[in-house]
């Protein structure tokens, strides 16, 4: 039960978080671009993204532990499905995390300036094509039932 909530929520909040990052996205090239004006609002969707993107890894980190923690041996890597969720999702999801990471603090060090915006666009573009990647979507036959 408490593991079924735990997924449910991880799942539902990558749509939040992909959104977010889709927006910050734009904005940090809007801004880069010198095609919109600096407001508050922008460093608070930057901050919030590298945030929900930390709670995401938290609740991934959870749901990980209570579905595969200790059940890994080699002779189950013949499983794609185990491959997936034991290897390649967490590594795609990690590297996501440390480039949004790596352009969320670049942004706080270099300012609001053409070359921090730069760094928050791209590294937040690198993440949000590796959260898609790394993404188990329905069509990949990878055991999951639905969007959410």
């Amino acid at each position: 039960m408490l593991l079924k909530i735990i997924h449910h929520a991880h799942s539902i909040l990558r749509w939040f978080l992909i959104i977010l990052l889709l927006v910050a996205t734009q904005n940090a090239f809007r801004l880069w671009q010198g095609k919109k004006v600096t407001k508050r609002i922008d460093k608070k969707i930057f901050s919030l993204a590298a945030v929900l993107v930390y709670l995401e890894a938290l609740i991934g980190c959870i749901t990980y532990y209570l579905n595969w923690g200790g059940k890994i041996s080699f002779g189950s890597l013949y499983n794609p499905v185990r491959v997936y969720f034991s290897i390649t999702h967490p590594i795609l999801m990690l590297s996501a995390l440390l480039f949004i990471t790596v352009g969320y603090l670049s942004y706080l060090k270099i300012g609001s300036t053409n070359k921090g915006f730069k760094w928050v666009f791209f590294s937040y573009a690198i993440g949000l094509i590796l959260i898609l990647v790394g993404i188990p979507w329905p069509f990949q036959n990878l055991g999951v039932s639905g969007w959410f």
